[in-house]
């Protein structure tokens, strides 16, 4: 036998009692015939089957809950009402106070009833609403999982083919990678093998270079040294020539004029005069060869016509009579050795520093090949200590 409860007192309420009419579905809810009885009763129209789609809760809906007891605290339990005859109700509608306690008590259950049956309403509305988000969640939930798998799907399947693709841009390239690589590194070996001949080669031309450049200053050395010899040969020669040639112009015209210390205590004039004249002419060779003569005779009466010559205008003459004065040794030429450290050529002042050197015994620290400005400072310190010390060293203290 199936039973039910009612759902306002939670009394138990058989399948029988439905069917003998001692119980009530009222809008699909089960009444008992107690709270019917208290809610007035109802018309022949509420006792029609329950609506199964609003409640759910009831015989034949789509699922069977039972109702939860109410606590003892919020309903009352209240005994089935007696039966009662109309001679009966009368007396109870028309009684003493007695009666008017049971209608009180029989409004306050009815206004119990009805919040009560306003609660099951809200509590039937909510449990709808939740049903609703239910259903609207397990669409969700499925719209999820469809599009979840659908996702995980191709991604597996672009996962795949991105390896794929990856596999094989992978083997296409690699092989002409791998040949690039090898060519690559065979050029740099040659290169590398190269560069060490090219510089073995820079290093050899660069050796038979200064080795070039040594035989040829060596070479050019030479060159000047034979040179000079030659040169001094010819002077010699021609020295020769002109002596004799001077010798038989005195003897015939009988001596020639001649400034001081150009002659001898006897009167007789010096035979290097006869170079005097090639110092003015117009050939730098005649003039150099005159430059030599003078300064062989080792006769510091040359002086006064050699210094001048450190002013001519030919190379070779001025780089010749700074020797010359050097090898002469003779202070008065000193000052004129001075100037010429003041020279253009380096030639002329290198011949002109070594005889200040050795004629004076004093060192400045003049460098012929220096910078202009440190030569002109060494200049200037020959130029100071002659001032201070000319004359005691012409005079020898």
């Amino acid at each position: 036998m199936e039973i039910y409860f009612c759902d306002i007192c939670n009394e138990s309420v058989p399948d029988s009692d439905l069917q003998a009419g001692l119980a009530y579905r009222r809008k699909g809810r089960v009444v008992c015939l107690s709270c019917d009885s208290a809610m007035g009763g109802a018309s022949e129209d509420d006792h029609a089957e329950p609506d199964t789609a609003l409640f759910p809760g009831a015989a034949g809906g789509p699922f069977s809950v039972e109702a939860p007891p109410l606590a003892s605290s919020t309903l009352p339990s209240n005994p089935p009402a007696p039966v009662v005859s109309p001679a009966g109700a009368t007396q109870v509608v028309g009684g003493g106070s007695g009666a008017g306690g049971v209608v009180v008590g029989m409004v306050a259950l009815a206004f119990t009833a009805l919040g009560l049956w306003a609660l099951l309403d809200r509590v039937e509305a909510l449990g709808a609403e939740q049903r609703a988000e239910r259903r609207a969640l397990e669409t969700d939930q499925r719209e999820a999982r469809r599009v979840h798998d659908t996702f995980v799907a191709g991604m597996g399947e672009r996962i795949l083919r991105a390896q794929q693709e990856v596999h094989d841009k992978e083997v296409t390239l690699r092989v002409p990678l791998q040949e690039d690589i090898r060519s690559l590194r065979a050029d740099l070996a040659l290169s590398v093998e190269r560069e060490a001949v090219a510089a073995g080669d820079v290093r050899a031309l660069r050796g038979e270079l200064e080795a070039q450049q040594a035989a040829g200053g060596k070479q050019l050395q030479g060159f000047q040294d034979t040179l000079i010899e030659v040169e001094k040969n010819l002077s010699f020669y021609k020295n020769r020539v002109i002596e004799l040639e001077e010798n038989l112009r005195i003897l015939s015209a009988g001596g020639l004029a001649a400034g001081p210390g150009d002659s001898t205590p006897s009167g007789r004039t010096k035979a290097w005069t006869t170079y005097l004249p090639d110092l003015q002419h117009a050939n730098g060779g005649l003039r150099l060869e005159a430059v030599y003569a003078l300064g062989e005779t080792e006769d510091p009466d040359v002086l006064p016509h050699l210094t001048p010559m450190l002013l001519d205008e030919d190379l070779f003459v001025r780089m010749a009579t700074a020797r010359m004065l050097d090898e002469l040794g003779v202070k008065s030429a000193v000052p004129a050795l001075i100037e010429a450290l003041d020279d253009v050529q380096g030639a002329v002042r290198e011949a002109a520093v070594v005889a200040l050197r050795r004629i004076t015994g004093e060192d400045m620290g003049f460098n012929p090949v220096g910078s202009d400005v440190d030569r002109a400072k060494r200049l200037k310190a020959w130029r100071d200590w002659w001032k201070r010390r000319g004359d005691d060293f012409l005079t020898g203290r």
